[in-house]
C-alpha cells in the first residue's frame, strides 16, 4: 500500500440488471472484455490511470498514483486531473452505453454509470 497526498478516484459500473440483456454469462464476459478494451484506450488517451477492473466495476485514478511525481502531488494538479476525470467519465458512460445498444440492436438506456469522482487528501492505495 502506498500513500498519496492527493488523488481522485472514479468508479464506472455496469448496471447489474442490464446483465439480463445478454444471452448467457459467457456472452456477458466476452462483451465486457471488448468494452473494457475501449475503456482502456480512452483512459490511456486521457492521461489518467486505470487501477483495475473488478467484475463490472472499472476503477480509474489520477496519474500521480501511477507516476508518483512530486509535481502531481499538488491540489492544483489534482483539481486539473479531476476535471479530466469528469470528462473521461462522460466518455466511458457514452462509449459503454453505445456499445451495448449497438450489440443489442435497441437503446438500452443507462447501462453504465459513474459511481463516484472523489478528490481525496491523504489516500492509501
Amino acid at each position: 500500500m502506498e500513500h498519496f497526498e492527493f488523488a481522485s478516484v472514479m468508479f464506472c459500473s455496469f448496471d447489474k440488471t442490464a446483465v439480463l440483456s445478454f444471452k448467457n454469462a459467457e456472452d456477458f464476459f466476452f462483451e465486457m472484455q471488448d468494452i473494457y478494451t475501449i475503456f482502456d484506450d480512452l483512459t490511456e488517451k486521457s492521461g489518467l490511470f486505470k487501477i483495475e477492473h473488478v467484475g463490472e466495476d472499472y476503477v480509474v485514478t489520477t496519474s500521480n498514483v501511477y507516476h508518483n511525481r512530486a509535481t502531481d502531488h499538488t491540489i492544483s494538479s489534482c483539481r486539473q486531473q479531476g476535471a479530466c476525470m469528469v470528462a473521461l467519465a462522460q466518455m466511458l458512460v457514452n462509449a459503454g452505453n453505445d456499445y451495448v445498444s449497438r450489440r443489442s440492436g435497441m437503446r438500452m438506456g443507462a447501462v453504465f454509470k459513474v459511481i463516484f469522482v472523489l478528490a481525496l487528501r491523504g489516500v492509501n492505495l
